[in-house]
């Protein structure tokens, strides 16, 4: 009963603290002092939740439980987007999701309908489609790839894609040149 009641002490302060840093009105401290459980339980309703529905934070702690729990939920609700609306957007964000998933044939498959879609040499889809080849290990695919992204873009610049490269060269045993891409990027 004793650490019951030392836990209840230490959320009182706790909220008291926080209504003087959030600069709410002073009765809450009443609230929270002389009626200690339920007031603690009405501070928290209707001033804390509130806000905890607004913090970024929160909401991240909130989209990673989700994650942990059904990590192919997202996934789903893009596939769903984008048989209701077959559009580049839906087709990029369930790529995005297919790579993050680790299906990088879907992936790929989905990059490459967008390639061809008139965006061939978007450097941001082509990065895409190389990060999806070197999931599946098609390392000759990935340097052809990068090559082709820096050919149509030479003014693109990404520390993720040389780094790509860099093990990309690495895989295909061309050890030198990959030190040589990692010393200048």
């Amino acid at each position: 009963m004793p650490f019951l009641g030392i836990l209840l002490l230490a959320v009182q302060i706790a909220f008291a603290v926080h209504v003087v840093k959030t600069g709410r009105e002073t009765f809450w401290i009443y609230i929270i002092m002389f009626v200690p459980a339920v007031g603690c339980a009405v501070y928290f309703f209707t001033q804390v939740m509130p806000d905890l529905g607004q913090s970024t934070t929160v909401r991240k702690a909130g989209r990673s439980l989700v994650k942990a729990i059904d990590p192919e939920r997202e996934l789903r609700r893009r596939k769903e987007e984008l048989e209701i609306a077959d559009t580049l957007e839906n087709r990029l964000k369930l790529a995005d999701e297919c790579l993050e998933a680790g299906f990088a044939d879907e992936a790929a498959e989905l990059l490459q309908s967008c390639l061809r879609a008139g965006y061939e040499h978007d450097p941001d889809m082509l990065f895409k489609l190389a990060q999806a080849q070197f999931q599946q290990q098609q390392y000759t695919q990935v340097k052809q790839t990068l090559d082709e992204l820096i050919e149509h873009n030479p003014r693109w610049k990404s520390a993720d894609a040389h780094l790509l490269y860099a093990r990309t060269l690495q895989a295909l045993h061309k050890y030198e040149q990959a030190m040589e891409e990692l010393k200048f990027h």
